[in-house]
């Protein structure tokens, strides 16, 4: 497990041994055997080390070496911020300021991702500052208890400035479209056009990369994957055939033969079990629940799509997890234990030849509103114009938490713009509680609560008169 020793968790652990031999607190460990301690304090800056998705933690390495290391070394600062003791006031405020400039440094030099846009988003730059924190709290070294109270409220004024600097609708997100119209069908009905020539670099044949490409986006149209669960470094969270398994004749089958497949029929279908991803890293909250796309005869079926996949490329049950579900090439070997030799879609591959189909049917503009994220969306998208619950949504998207459905789940104009149109007809009849008391005729308290007392004397002798009368019998 601890073969390959990150040095990052090496250099955590040694740290944290050297104040231990130096501390001198009567709950400080104290052991008979310092190599052992030694040991379990690497075990321990391992495991920290490796938590987090795998993705972010990318991300935060390469901010770490754009920004965080040329800050350190011009301001002369240690690799590492350590938290100043709660008593040490200026310590604390020191603290917050460092990271308040390490802020503007990263905004004077970020180069905006958006093309059109002339400065980097402050939401952007919190972003860098944020990443600092994780990979400080995996070494094992938090910052202090609202330490980001400073660059907390720079943020706030940064976005007003930016407001005030670039338009109301700069601070607006970028988010790609669904497919609207029928361009999603086009881009599903390109498969047929077989020797199109989009660029010099593409030209659509029968080849694997074709047939997998074309299933992706059959596939991904019901399923809504993720870009990093589609193409990523091969590893064990991986999509491979041994995710996908069939339901034929009412029973789970996992490498259905060739007749099976040419039988398929209503009330069969695929299952794909989804992989640990960003918000799901073990694969505890969606692995458990396959994706189930039915049979139907149909053109642009996704479990068709599977089929044809599984016909024209066999690969046997005991192989299955060794070889992707989709592949940019897969070539017969005898040589390979899983008789072929294959290469996954990389994100950049993917991410490439969709923009040159979509700049074919949309032209380049609209194409640029698009990426593989418009999959997702349109799913969400089409799952609420259907009247599908938010828990559903949520559920099929694999969101853990339902935020993002006010994000995602794009409201139909025409659908909204009826929903508006019929409130004319409505007649309604409801006021605040507190408006209709206000509305009741007011009376003068003095005279209520007079007449309430003179009625006591009387009522107490008729109380008085009934007790008697009981008790005479």
């Amino acid at each position: 497990m601890f073969d390959d020793i990150p040095l990052g968790a090496r250099q955590s652990a040694s740290r944290r041994i050297q104040q231990l031999r130096n501390d001198q607190h009567s709950q400080a460990l104290r052991p008979k055997d310092w190599r052992e301690l030694e040991n379990l304090a690497l075990a321990v800056s391992v495991g920290m080390y490796h938590s987090g998705a795998a993705s972010t933690k990318h991300g935060d390495e390469l901010w770490r070496t754009k920004y965080w290391q040329p800050f350190r070394l011009y301001y002369q600062l240690p690799d590492v911020l350590i938290a100043p003791a709660i008593t040490d006031v200026e310590g604390l405020e020191r603290e917050a300021f460092t990271l308040a400039v390490y802020f503007m440094w990263i905004a004077k030099r970020m180069i905006p991702r958006a093309k059109t846009s002339v400065a980097p988003k402050p939401d952007s730059v919190m972003q860098v500052v944020r990443s600092l924190l994780r990979m400080q709290k995996h070494g094992g070294h938090r910052c202090s208890k609202g330490a980001c109270w400073m660059v907390s409220l720079l943020l706030d004024g940064m976005k007003h400035l930016y407001l005030d600097e670039h338009g109301q609708d700069s601070l607006q997100p970028s988010r790609k479209e669904p497919f609207n119209g029928d361009s999603l069908q086009k881009l599903l009905d390109m498969r047929s056009q077989l020797g199109k020539n989009l660029t010099d670099k593409y030209v659509i044949d029968n080849t694997p990369f074709w047939d997998h490409l074309f299933t992706v986006f059959e596939v991904n149209r019901f399923c809504g994957f993720r870009l990093d669960e589609l193409a990523r470094p091969q590893g064990q969270n991986d999509l491979t055939r041994g995710h996908l398994t069939w339901h034929l004749n009412g029973a789970s089958v996992l490498s259905p033969t060739s007749q099976q497949l040419d039988e398929l029929k209503d009330g069969d279908y695929a299952m794909i079990k989804p992989v640990p991803c960003k918000n799901d890293q073990f694969g505890h909250r969606f692995g458990a629940f396959p994706i189930y796309l039915t049979w139907r005869k149909e053109q642009n079926n996704p479990a068709q799509a599977l089929a044809n996949i599984e016909q024209k490329y066999p690969v046997e049950s005991e192989m299955r997890a060794e070889v992707p579900l989709f592949c940019a090439s897969m070539v017969k070997s005898v040589a390979s234990n899983t008789g072929w030799v294959t290469t996954p879609f990389t994100k950049g591959g993917l991410s490439k030849v969709f923009r040159a189909l979509m700049t074919d049917i949309v032209g380049l503009t609209q194409a640029q509103k698009h990426s593989m994220h418009s999959f997702r969306i349109d799913l969400a998208t089409r799952l609420h114009a259907s009247g599908a619950s938010d828990g559903t949504i949520q559920r099929l998207l694999r969101w853990s938490s339902p935020a993002s459905i006010l994000i995602y789940g794009r409201d139909d104009s025409k659908q909204t713009g009826e929903a508006l149109h019929a409130t004319r007809f409505q007649i309604l009849n409801t006021q605040q509680s507190a408006k209709i008391r206000r509305a009741l005729p007011q009376h003068d308290m003095d005279e209520v609560f007079q007449e309430a007392f003179a009625e006591i004397p009387a009522m107490a002798a008729q109380c008085a008169e009934d007790i008697d009368g009981h008790g005479s019998h």
